[in-house]
């Protein structure tokens, strides 16, 4: 099975958005890739950095409808650090490699040669990108470049006097990611069932197209994500988005998590931001919230409900947000969990 395998893992720098604008190609892969997980910056690069985090991620088109065994649009690593200075902040560096269509990598480079408009310059090989930018008494660092047939990028926050980063340092970290992109042996398409193997797997219990029905249309095809701090995956999520336009938009989301143990899925997926409310009696526990958020515009505020539903390490998290006005129970949320859980059970059971 061959994928063109690239990924955004839809944090912090908005490439995931740039799928709804730019066109991919799927199953365009005709040779394998590096895995990007083996060309970011990791703990023999980086002495006296702490990792924080790893985060892996897939995402298909929306007419994938044999997602994951189907050719994807994204796939992508990253690896986030932290290094504590002596005035008590701390530096921050992310390090990502993302593979995907020529057209997708080439328009998520020139969003980084637009940021480092006006910026201080950081001197790199030819063809990449790098600049400082002063935010208050730090400077942060950008970096990017596309080897083979990945986009490698760097960024780095918090930088102070107490402990500055030159540039003969972010260059040799470009460097290094470039050289991985360019060196690094080709790999298969990943397994997904093999991030956490005997597990169930979370593409088969989130909602789509035909459950919610047609008054929904879907925004995103299936997205796969998993956390991977140093090297063992502790979770792995799926999830799609729907929307719903009308008198008032409304916005559907179905994620499904699967975590290494039910002690994780209690203590990390049951929570949510907002006031609890009164929860459905779904599998083996259930919690729900509402949270409300007014508009700076004068718009009218938005309601938020979320239900999740665990069964034993797998929790399915339900979530539609709308107008307040218009959305003044969570009796809709709490049907489309109920569905949720409806399709979860039978594939859940002993």
């Amino acid at each position: 099975m061959m994928r063109a395998r690239a990924a955004w893992l839809g944090i912090g720098l908005g490439l995931a958005s740039l799928l709804a604008t730019v066109p991919a190609v799927e199953g365009q892969s005709a040779s394998a890739a590096p895995d990007p997980a083996r060309v970011t910056l990791g703990q023999a690069d980086l002495d006296g950095w702490t990792q924080t985090e790893a985060l892996r991620a897939e995402t298909w088109g929306v007419a994938a409808s044999h997602a994951p065994d189907a050719a994807s649009q994204m796939y992508s690593y990253e690896t986030r650090w932290s290094r504590a200075l002596p005035d008590g902040t701390q530096e921050t560096l992310t390090t990502r490699a993302t593979e995907g269509p020529a057209d997708l990598r080439t328009a998520r480079f020139q969003a980084v040669q637009h940021d480092a408009l006006g910026q201080t310059p950081i001197q790199v090989p030819d063809g990449a990108v790098g600049f400082w930018e002063n935010i208050g008494n730090t400077r942060t660092a950008g970096a990017a470049a596309q080897a083979g047939s990945l986009l490698v990028e760097l960024h780095l926050n918090g930088v102070t006097a107490a402990a500055p980063v030159g540039d003969d340092q972010v260059a040799s970290w470009l460097s290094t990611l470039t050289s991985r992109a360019t060196t690094t042996p080709g790999a298969a398409p990943l397994d997904w069932s093999q991030v956490l193997p005997g597990q169930p797997q979370p593409s088969l219990l989130v909602l789509d197209q035909p459950t919610v029905g047609d008054e929904w249309d879907q925004q995103t095809g299936l997205q796969l994500t998993s956390r991977e701090p140093g090297g063992t995956a502790r979770s792995v999520s799926a999830s799609r988005e729907f929307s719903r336009t009308g008198a008032y938009r409304r916005t559907l989301s179905s994620t499904a998590t699967v975590y290494d143990s039910t002690t994780d899925a209690s203590n990390l997926g049951m929570t949510s931001s907002g006031k609890p409310i009164d929860a459905p009696a779904l599998g083996d526990q259930a919690t729900a919230f509402r949270a409300t958020e007014a508009s700076d515009a004068g718009d009218a505020a938005e309601v938020t409900y979320t239900v999740n539903v665990r069964h034993g390490p797998v929790v399915i998290t339900t979530q539609e947000t709308g107008v307040a006005d218009s959305l003044d129970s969570p009796d809709e949320v709490v049907g489309f969990a109920t569905a949720a859980d409806s399709r979860a059970t039978p594939l859940l059971a002993p």
